[in-house]
């Protein structure tokens, strides 16, 4: 059975669709999931520098014989 010359072209467009399709929603993904990662970089980042501007501040005051509790 031969198909019909419309069928193969309707066939090779709908491939090519959905391989766009598949390779749009892998590079949102990836997208969403760097912005992710840098998101939770920066928190983690933030966070140290917390940490260190408070344990700087209990050097301080503890060198000045005073003692802070967080």
């Amino acid at each position: 059975m031969v198909m019909p010359r419309d069928f193969c072209m309707n066939f090779e467009y709908v491939k090519v669709l959905s391989r766009f399709f598949f390779l749009s929603v892998k590079l949102a993904r990836n997208l969403s999931f760097n912005i992710f990662l840098r998101s939770s970089q920066k928190l983690a980042v933030n966070s140290i520098l917390l940490t260190r501007k408070f344990s700087l501040k209990k050097i301080v005051l503890a060198s000045n014989g005073i003692w802070m509790y967080n």
